[in-house]
């Protein structure tokens, strides 16, 4: 064998310039330079998507990219020039120019497959090797906050969700790092695989804290709802109630209220929504599984739980989309406790909140037809038809055997009291709160009737269905507002007083046939009534600024009979019709000597 030299063993020939300059080649520098163009040009118009699948590969695929295509671009430039410059070369009979160029092909191709592979045919998802790039990169990209890379980021992690919970951990626990020397063999295979899963754990908790913020949370309500399904879905299923997913709980639900195109507002019922308005799918996974909603409201980070800062920006849609939001974790809280004695921070907050919508309406002047003003009466509206639909979901339960319980609380101030408890307060407090409303002009009367008694008064009370579950109610009701009453014999101030007047305005001053409708009022009217007629004149000597704000609507006091008059709308007779409630009189006893 002809050698022109030998290094090391390794004989080396000369090879023809003029042969190897014209000779065909499989993938030389210009064609490397046209891949290279193109490769760039492909991902520089490639969406967010992609880019972000190959920087959470398993490997470092794109910090190995860049050291692969200098490797591959500088054997292809130095391969052309050495074949075309006659240098030695090699001569080995399986090393060939044609198999050597092959080889950076090769190269070449795998590179370009392994980002397609990752890109396109089975993009990754979080684990146990990725999972630190993984929470690198979404960091970053929350943070940009860039409007068209979120809604993208946000429906791509929704293939990792299950992970995300499944890996996550409240404390991800400490291992302890071994000492040079003592490990080895299976002990540090072991050891590795379980600071390889501590690493997972701990990023896939600082993830779902990621999530929480707000902006993300809009661009995922509106652009991948699928996303916030899979999240809680796996959460309830898996019953790991201990993780992170408070702020990105309250998040998701303020924003699926306020964007008003979510599919919160598309999921109310079938015979409007059809197939989604019986499924629910975005409601339920939020808000269907009370276990997980409880567990995350023990935190104070249920979706229950709304920011007041957002609430009281609300119109009546919006609190109408929350109140339907609560009776789906109330039915869940039904079925899953069977229990009204199980307290739930969660539930309580959200009737507190529901209170807390109305809470402008004393500032309303009723006469007034502005939109705002309408608002205002259509959110007290939506609240009162919200107490009615609970009681009506523990009815249905009832009927499968849930205890409704006793009646009669003894202390008020124990966190013995029952679910149906927290309801009487919600509307004790609803009445109290329309019971402050102002008006004026020729039509406030019949507006303070039509909002005190057809909507208030009447959706608490005055019902042709009956009950266990809202005898219950109104037997708690009349308590409080009976309660409350009595305190005028003792310490008179404003809050009685404006009960007491909101219970004679809507009952009436005398006490009619009995009626199936007002079954129960009934008994709070006779009491109420009782109650006037012997204390009413001791009220006006003793306290006459509190015994006025008695007086609601049509409801004056005539001092010259000692009576209370109630005036009804005229309408076409001369005079409008009159009730009166003669008051017994006041007893020198009866008046404190301090009164004056």
């Amino acid at each position: 064998m002809h050698c022109d030299s030998v290094v090391f063993g390794i004989c080396f020939v000369k090879q023809a310039a003029a042969a190897s300059a014209f000779q065909p080649s499989l993938f030389a520098f210009p064609q490397f330079m046209s891949a290279l163009a193109l490769l760039a040009v492909v991902y520089t118009v490639t969406d967010i998507r992609y880019r972000f699948r190959v920087l959470v590969s398993p490997f470092p695929l794109f910090e190995l990219t860049l050291p692969l295509l200098v490797v591959i671009g500088l054997a292809t430039l130095l391969t052309d020039v050495w074949l075309r410059e006659g240098w030695l070369v090699p001569n080995i009979s399986f090393l060939t120019a044609a198999r050597w160029e092959a080889l950076s092909a090769a190269l070449f191709l795998a590179l370009a497959m392994m980002w397609i592979f990752y890109g396109y045919v089975r993009p990754p998802r979080f684990g146990k090797l990725n999972g630190f790039r993984y929470a690198h990169t979404l960091y970053r990209i929350i943070l940009k906050g860039s409007e068209s890379e979120l809604p993208v980021i946000a429906d791509e992690l929704g293939r990792s969700a299950k992970r995300l919970i499944m890996l996550s951990t409240l404390d991800p626990p400490r291992y302890a790092r071994p000492q040079p020397g003592e490990s080895s063999g299976w002990r540090a295979w072991l050891e590795r695989r379980l600071a390889r899963r501590m690493t997972a754990g701990r990023c896939a908790h600082d993830i779902l804290l990621m999530i929480g913020n707000r902006k993300f949370c809009r661009y995922m309500v509106s652009s991948a709802p699928g996303t916030a399904i899979e999240f809680f879905k796996y959460a309830a299923k898996r019953r790991m109630h201990g993780l992170p997913l408070g702020q990105f709980a309250k998040n998701i639900c303020a924003e699926a209220i306020v964007n008003k195109d979510s599919n919160l507002y598309h999921e109310d019922e079938g015979y409007e929504s059809g197939y989604f308005g019986y499924v629910k799918p975005f409601s339920e996974a939020l808000f269907g599984s009370f276990e997980l909603v409880e567990s995350l409201g023990e935190r104070f980070g249920s979706p229950l739980d709304v920011g007041y800062a957002s609430t009281r920006r609300w119109d009546a849609d919006q609190v109408g989309v929350y109140t339907r939001a609560a009776l789906i974790t109330i039915r869940s809280y039904l079925k899953e406790r069977r229990n009204l004695y199980s307290h739930s921070f969660a539930l309580s907050r959200a009737l507190h909140s529901v209170g807390s919508m109305c809470s402008g309406i004393y500032l309303l002047d009723i006469a007034q037809t502005d939109p705002v003003a309408k608002d205002t009466q259509e959110k007290f509206r939506i609240a009162i038809e919200f107490v009615g639909e609970t009681v009506k979901a523990i009815e249905e339960e009832a009927k499968e055997g849930l205890e409704i319980g006793s009646l009669r609380v003894r202390n008020r101030e124990a966190l013995t009291q029952s679910f149906l408890d927290h309801l009487a307060d919600l509307a004790f407090d609803l009445l109290f709160k329309v019971a402050t409303i102002k008006g004026g002009g020729e039509d406030f009367d019949f507006a303070m009737w039509d909002l005190q008694h057809n909507t208030a008064w009447v959706g608490i009370f005055e019902h042709h269905e009956s009950g266990a579950a809202r005898n219950a109610l109104a037997f708690k009701v009349r308590r409080l507002l009976y309660d409350e009453i009595r305190e005028l014999d003792t310490m008179p101030h404003y809050k009685p007083a404006k009960i007491l007047g909101l219970c004679l305005y809507t009952m009436g001053l005398t006490s009619g046939p009995k009626s199936n409708i007002d079954r129960y009022s009934r008994p709070l009217h006779k009491a109420v009534l009782s109650w006037t007629r012997r204390n009413y004149l001791r009220l006006v000597k003793t306290s006459p600024d509190v015994a006025a704000a008695c007086l609601v609507g049509s409801v004056s006091f005539d001092g010259a009979n000692r009576r209370l008059v109630k005036a009804y709308a005229k309408g076409l007779d001369h005079e409008p019709q009159r009730t009166y409630l003669p008051l017994d009189p006041i007893a020198q006893t009866d008046i404190p000597a301090d009164s004056g």
